[in-house]
């Protein structure tokens, strides 16, 4: 269930302009990192204004990984949140300007 739910995850994200996976080589379980245009923080904070928890920004650790975020599925994680996680990536992207 976990590796379904961060696979279904990674396809709705990474399908969405400007958002891609950090290792697109990879083999993921639980977590993985996708890159933004634009600052992670930017992005977690207008998602978190949605009611979306979204990740965490990978600049907090490096700073290079700034425009980066650690995305986390679990055995709870449903399509429908899911659904509202790529939501919110789409609404910040179109904010953004990409």
């Amino acid at each position: 269930r976990i590796a379904s739910s961060t696979r279904l995850a990674i396809d709705a994200l990474t399908t969405i302009e400007g958002v891609e996976l950090v290792s697109p080589q990879g083999i993921f379980f639980r977590e993985f990192a996708v890159r933004v245009p634009g600052q992670a923080m930017d992005a977690l904070r207008k998602m978190d204004s949605l009611g979306v928890l979204a990740g965490f920004d990978l600049g907090k650790w490096r700073e290079e990984m700034s425009d980066c975020i650690l995305v986390g599925c679990d055995e709870r994680t449903s399509e429908a949140d899911i659904s509202a996680l790529s939501k919110a990536f789409e609404d910040w992207v179109s904010e953004a300007g990409v």
